[in-house]
């Protein structure tokens, strides 16, 4: 009978979800970062902030002054002017002329076959003075004044690739909570999958990773023409299990203005939905089967819910899940200094299957876009 098929596909689909949940989630969510010790009198590496910016001008009133108050004793900041045209150029110069440490570039053009940002953060990486660079967007404000103390205390002889976390700032209404929701059920993907001797992706406002490595792996070829993929191609490219590391101490993240509109985020989303298809195969598959299971668990669980034979095991296998995944969701909200709205868990999820079968069709059919 169709209801027997029906529930042999709950039951594996709930069995692969529980598995994400135990195996993977429920590592970071009971993962303890470490602090950083503040010694006056340590040998600290250098280090250098790149930021590629785009008519940044207002971003870069807030963001300058948080960098200065970087408990760091030998860094430099970056900044790659991608043809701006409201200022930017004219105002970080005159700053980096009082403060030898902020050093800007300027892009006038970008050779024709080349992403223009990837091509600004690549004259950014061959620019620096040092090893160690980590990577965030202009209108990106890092949380704490040891933020770049932590990025650079997960670096080693071996440990080449840090992957960080970046929120969005809270506010009113059911976008903000739906991108915040998207944003941490992401980060507690590409986190755990990476504790887990898995790396497959980082952010761009919150990355590091060393100058030697880009280089010696010929940096963003062979994407350089791609839209997106700067942060997470990348590491697909790079990371292994031998050489990433994450860092999720409250005091190492950054935070990010989000949208306002659905129209802006869906334009936002598109590009980086649309380079999926270039991960490597064991990611997609990694990652397809906990979309895929989550889906046939909704699907399932509605027809099974309404019989006398399976209302009572779907009910408390989904009531087990929604459990587990809100403790989940409960501990990473502290551990990234983030309040998130868990007790609408089901509801956030019906609209992320929702959003990402829509963005999936959209993003197969979508034509170029600019990378801001």
């Amino acid at each position: 009978m169709l209801i027997d098929v029906l529930f042999y596909l709950f039951c594996a689909a709930i069995a692969f979800q529980l598995f994400y949940i135990l195996y993977f989630f429920l590592r970071l969510a009971l993962y303890k970062p470490q602090g950083v010790v503040i010694d006056l009198i340590e040998k600290v590496e250098p280090i250098s902030v790149v930021i590629a910016a785009w008519n940044e001008l207002d971003n870069l009133k807030s963001l300058i002054p948080t960098l200065l108050k970087q408990n760091h004793p030998n860094f430099e900041v970056i900044l790659v002017d991608d043809r701006s045209d409201d200022g930017t150029f004219d105002y970080y110069r005159e700053f980096s002329y009082q403060e030898p440490r902020f050093k800007i570039l300027r892009v006038d053009q970008t050779p024709e076959g080349m992403s223009a940002k990837k091509y600004a953060l690549t004259l950014g990486i061959k620019a620096s003075k040092c090893d160690q660079i980590v990577f965030t967007d202009a209108d990106c404000l890092p949380e704490h004044t040891n933020w770049l103390r932590h990025i650079q205390k997960e670096f080693s002889n071996t440990n080449k690739v840090v992957l960080g976390y970046s929120k969005y700032q809270k506010k009113r209404g059911l976008l903000n909570i739906f991108i915040r929701f998207e944003t941490t059920f992401t980060a507690l993907q590409y986190l755990s999958f990476a504790l887990s001797k898995i790396p497959y992706m980082g952010v761009g406002r919150n990355l590091a990773y060393t100058k030697s490595l880009f280089l010696e792996s010929k940096g963003f070829q062979p994407f350089m023409s791609f839209i997106a993929g700067d942060d997470d191609l990348f590491v697909q490219k790079v990371a292994n299990y031998g050489n990433t590391k994450i860092v999720v101490h409250p005091e190492s993240h950054t935070v990010s203005i989000p949208k306002n509109d659905i129209k802006s985020y869906i334009i936002q989303k598109r590009r980086h939905l649309g380079i999926g298809h270039y991960y490597k195969f064991s990611h997609k598959l990694l990652l397809g089967v906990l979309f895929i299971s989550m889906l046939i668990c909704y699907f399932c669980f509605v027809p099974l819910l309404f019989t006398d034979k399976y209302n009572l095991i779907v009910s408390i296998s989904v009531g087990v899940r929604i459990l587990l995944l809100g403790f989940v969701y409960f501990r990473i909200s502290k551990l990234f200094n983030d309040k998130q709205e868990w007790y609408l868990l089901p509801i956030l999820e019906l609209l992320y299957i929702f959003y990402y079968i829509v963005m999936g069709m959209i993003s197969l059919q979508s034509k170029k876009v600019k990378w801001k």
